[in-house]
């Protein structure tokens, strides 16, 4: 790596941004950025040590683009930080996707299915990977993976859309299917667990223009 370079050669080197690093700044001349340089290399600051430490495992910018690419070109998203055991929060964007590879996947929820839930305030996603079945259940704000739903809004049109590419990437490729196309499941509500749940191996493809909920106009 090139940093490992740079710190054989000089332990004291130094990494810096206008914008993170004190002394520096856009409008400023090149004396004074040298001398905002030289004040962080000769008290020790910005060293290039921890920098290295705390970016020790991202790999160098062109093995991810080869990487993305990769992804691509068989039709799935890019996720670009190593899988390092933690869980994932497949509904929230934590800056390890670029925002094209994030909106490559996304889940909508029809209207129907809250109403069919009592219209609950959260929701969660359940995924039997052998069966190849997704499920949408009802749950409390304090449990794990929570997801509140959105209010319905009268006049406005209502869309429950959920770019949730880590869980969205696993079930795509369970099931075989390429981000080109979109998919339609009907579900079947069971009263007694509190959840609709999804055939995935009954999915159909539908037309991109037919992504939306036939429910959610304005009312």
């Amino acid at each position: 790596m090139r940093l490992a370079e740079i710190q054989a050669t000089d332990p004291k080197a130094v990494v810096m941004n206008g914008y993170y690093s004190g002394y520096l700044g856009e409008e400023i001349s090149v004396d004074e950025l040298a001398a905002g340089v030289r004040h962080h290399y000769e008290n020790g600051l910005s060293n290039i040590a921890p920098f290295m430490e705390a970016h020790d495992d991202v790999p160098p910018p062109e093995v991810l683009e080869k990487a993305r690419a990769k992804a691509h070109e068989a039709g799935r998203p890019f996720y670009e930080c190593p899988y390092n055991g933690e869980d994932i929060d497949p509904y929230v964007y934590d800056g390890n996707m670029s925002v094209e590879d994030y909106e490559l996947m996304r889940l909508l929820v029809y209207y129907a299915t809250i109403r069919a839930l009592g219209c609950s305030n959260y929701i969660r996603f359940l995924y039997n990977s052998r069966k190849k079945r997704i499920a949408i259940q009802i749950c409390e704000e304090i449990d794990r993976e929570a997801i509140r739903v959105p209010e319905k809004t009268e006049g406005e049109r209502y869309q429950f859309d959920i770019s949730s590419s880590p869980l969205l990437s696993v079930i795509y490729k369970h099931c075989g299917w390429t981000t080109d196309q979109t998919f339609s499941v009907m579900g079947i509500l069971h009263e007694k667990y509190h959840l609709v749940e999804y055939n995935l191996l009954s999915a159909k493809v539908i037309s991109s223009d037919q992504f939306y909920d036939p429910d959610g106009k304005g009312v």
